[in-house]
Order: structure tokens, then sequence, then C-alpha cells
């Protein structure tokens, strides 16, 4: 029953994690190289402009819909921690962390019913980009390397004809993200040039490649979603 839907139990990938392990790790060389080479430039502009290398951490909440092939998700719940550092007026770099919970589809034939639910735990790196980060009104985006580390489970009940049955599988996967929103930061002036916090709203969209395990090989999660985050500049 649902064979398109049950998985394979198993945690790697074998050659295929390992060539997307090797591209995640080009792309964080990448980053810390560009951290390298505009924090050059944000040294030699501190002494004109205030604030060259402010920080921020941050708190997000938001909403997504998972995809998969062959699946129909219902929204989940997310939350994450990120933090960076402004290397210059538009461009920091940003790492941090989230979950993703209850993310779950429901179906149902005449042979019984299933509920297949994925809960995900995400880590980022990558750049951030702003249109003027000391404005109060500004354009923002972001993209990057993700790691993710999912757990699935699918249930499934026959009306009683016979036990239901469960299977479950935990996983490991390298993938991207792509976010783009716009932020709202007030005037720092009650504060001096630091403590004031920022406000912004993303459309993000994250693909893990190669996530779930099926009998009919390897298939990529994505989620889109809205998230809503504050973050305090330091």
């Amino acid at each position: 029953m649902f064979n398109n839907k049950m998985f394979n139990n198993q945690q790697s990938k074998g050659v295929k994690q390992n060539k997307w392990g090797w591209m995640g790790a080009t792309l964080v060389a990448l980053s810390f190289g560009c951290v390298a080479a505009q924090a050059d430039v944000g040294t030699a502009s501190s002494a004109s402009r205030v604030g060259a290398g402010d920080g921020w951490v941050g708190l997000q909440l938001g909403t997504s819909r998972l995809k998969s092939e062959g699946s129909d998700f219902r929204l989940s719940g997310n939350y994450g921690l990120s933090g960076g550092w402004w290397l210059n007026e538009n461009i920091g770099l940003e790492l941090g962390a989230s979950a993703l919970r209850k993310g779950d589809e429901r179906g149902e034939d005449n042979r019984g019913t299933y509920v297949l639910s994925v809960d995900a735990n995400d880590y980022h790196i990558g750049p951030r980009f702003s249109s003027g980060r000391h404005a109060v009104w500004q354009y923002s985006g972001s993209a990057g390397f993700l790691y993710s580390r999912a757990h699935m489970s699918l249930k499934e009940a026959f009306y009683g004809l016979k036990e239901p049955g469960e299977a479950t599988s935990r996983s490991t996967g390298n993938g991207y993200y792509v976010a783009g929103g716009v932020t709202f930061a007030p005037a720092r002036s009650a504060l001096g040039v630091n403590g004031a916090v920022s406000y912004s709203l993303w459309l993000r969209y994250r693909q893990r490649l190669d996530l779930i395990s099926t009998y009919r090989g390897d298939q990529d999660l994505s989620d889109l979603g809205v998230v809503a985050s504050a973050d305090f500049r330091f």
C-alpha cells in the first residue's frame, strides 16, 4: 500500500552525498574568501562610516509548505536563530539554524489511510545583501549553502482489517537556500549607534538535494514559505 511513499532506512547517500558535500564545502570556502576581501574594504572605510562593521543576531518565525515528488504536504511551522556581520554598506555574512516541524501529508483510499510526517533541522551559511543597511527601509536578500537533518515517519492504518504499521527514517543532506524581502530598520538615535532592532519579512525557498531515499530512488525535499524576523544590531 502506498509504495510510492515508502522509504529506505538509511542515513547516507554514498558517492552522491559526497558530491554535494564537496559542493557545499566549496561554497563555504568562497563565502569566507568573500569575507576576507570585504574585510579589507570595511577596514579602509571605517574611518569615514560609523558602524561599518555592525553585527546582528535575530529570531525567525514563519510557515512554509514542503514539496517532494508525488507528495502534497500541509503547511508547517518553522523557527530559527541567525546572526552575522556586515562587511560594508551592502554585503554581510550570515549563518544560522532553523527547525521545521509537523510537515504532514495525509491520504486515504479503499485499502486504508496513511500519514507521512517530516521534521527537519537546517543549518545555513551565506551572504546577506541590503540595498543600504543604514536606511530606514531596505530591500534585502540572502542565499547560500544549506545542511539538513531530517526525521521522517510513515503511519498506515487498514480500517481494522489488519494491524497498522509504522516506518521511520533519518537522513542528512546538503542543498541551498534563496530568500528576498523588505526590512524596516528604525533610527538608532535613542541608543546611539548600537542597540536598535530591525524587522524583516522574507519569502524563502530551500532545496534539500537527494534527502529522501525511497524505493524509487533519492528525492529532493524543498519548501517555500514566509518568514518574519527581528534582528538586534550591535
